[in-house]
């Protein structure tokens, strides 16, 4: 059911390889902007709610990201 999420017409797609959702080339948003606006777009779309695992393995995303993710999803934005 996922690979449907592209319906909602959001930049946002189910990549089946990977067993992720992932966005549209990432111009002008930053790295959290996106990662909302895809658990938002799942959320509404689909009914599912996305959350970070204690365990993720932050590679190549700057710690400001990182905060403001975790910060969001703390204060469930």
């Amino acid at each position: 059911m996922y690979q449907y999420v592209y319906r909602e017409a959001a930049g946002v797609y189910w990549d089946e390889i990977q067993k992720a959702f992932k966005s549209t080339p990432m111009n002008e948003w930053t790295i959290s902007e996106w990662f909302l606006h895809i658990k938002d777009i799942v959320k509404s779309g689909l009914n599912v709610e996305l959350k970070v695992d204690t365990n993720v393995d932050w590679r190549s995303i700057p710690n400001e990201e990182i905060t403001r993710i975790k910060n969001a999803l703390q204060h469930g934005v």
